[in-house]
């Protein structure tokens, strides 16, 4: 018998996917803006390397797995962290961008989405 996927953890796997979408299309604006070299390298790490991990983080959900906990508030952290940087170099309209991994964060740590995900 399967469990089924607690409501907050699918609102996990749908900010996931929507990061990963968001990162894709933003780097599919940066290529035809003809930036050099070292830019385009940046954002290609950037945005794609981002896309790409929310994609995997978002299968994963379904299965649960007890360290996915860790890891989807680690990536959470890491995502505010780069934020809050950029926020200080000047970018004071990322302050948006700290909602959706904060929002990844708290639904992960929700009493349900653990214990599906510790198999408690």
């Amino acid at each position: 018998m399967s469990r089924a996927l607690p409501t907050e953890l699918k609102a996990v796997r749908v900010l996931l996917f929507l990061t990963t979408g968001i990162g894709l299309t933003v780097f599919g604006l940066v290529i035809p803006q003809g930036v050099d070299t070292t830019s385009l390298m940046s954002a290609y790490l950037a945005y794609v390397g981002q896309g790409v991990l929310t994609l995997i983080l978002g299968f994963l959900v379904a299965p649960g797995r007890a360290w996915l906990v860790y890891v989807l508030c680690g990536y959470a952290a890491v995502a505010m962290l780069m934020t809050l940087v950029g926020m200080l170099g000047g970018d004071l309209g990322a302050v948006t961008q700290l909602i959706i991994p904060a929002l990844i964060c708290f639904l992960t740590l929700r009493p349900d989405s653990r214990a599906y995900l510790t198999g408690h």
